[in-house]
Formats: C-alpha cells, structure tokens, sequence
C-alpha cells in the first residue's frame, strides 16, 4: 500500500509504501518523491488499519532525510518528522506541512488511507 506524505521541512510531497509483517503489523519499507501534480491523484483508494512501524530498511524522507513520520489529528496529512523539535517539558513537538498546527507527538497510527498506485 502507498501513503501520501508531505516533508515537514520543505513542505514537499513524497510517499511512502507499507508493507503488511508476519506478525500483521504494517512496516513502512520505502518513500519516494513525487510531484504535486501526482500527490493529487491516486488509484485503487485501500485503508490501512492496525499498528504501524518503521521497517529496518526504511530510508526516510527522501527530500530532507528524516526517518519518522507522525499523522497530523487535524488534516490527516501524513508528515516526516524533519521539523520535530524536543521542547523543555521532554515532548517532541512537530509542525504539520499541509494545514500548519504546531503539537506534540502522542498515541500511534492506526489507520491510514492509502493507494494500490500513484
């Protein structure tokens, strides 16, 4: 399954494929950038549902490098983490790249709307 993702940083889109485990749990496995015209369209809508990791070969962000990603509660927006920034109360604060909330990290992503193909 493909996820659409913006940076954090240079508020570009990328994406990001997923890849059902053994032990059922979705393993972020690749990202790729793509342009603005492709971040508008998508083929074959699926839904992921369930936990989510980072697999081991993941390569980050492929615009700035970051290799965690937070989902924004306010647009849905899947963001890379570039811009995250640990603030004097130990929570990791992050920016979202699409509608712009500054929060912190909490919880886990369990859902995600995603594509067969871009």
């Amino acid at each position: 399954m493909i996820v659409k993702a913006k940076c954090s940083v240079r508020k570009k889109p990328f994406a990001i494929t997923f890849q059902k485990a053994g032990d059922g749990v979705w393993e972020a496995q690749t990202a790729f950038d793509i342009s603005e015209d492709r971040a508008k369209k998508g083929y074959g809508q699926e839904t992921l549902q369930g936990s989510t990791r980072i697999g081991g070969g993941y390569p980050g962000c492929p615009i700035c490098g970051s290799k965690s990603f937070f989902l924004c509660n306010n647009c849905q927006t899947l963001n890379c983490q570039g811009t995250a920034v640990t603030k004097e109360d130990g929570r990791i604060y992050v920016s979202c790249a699409n509608c712009g909330p500054v929060g912190y990290l909490q919880g886990s992503i369990e859902k995600l709307d995603g594509f067969g193909d871009i």
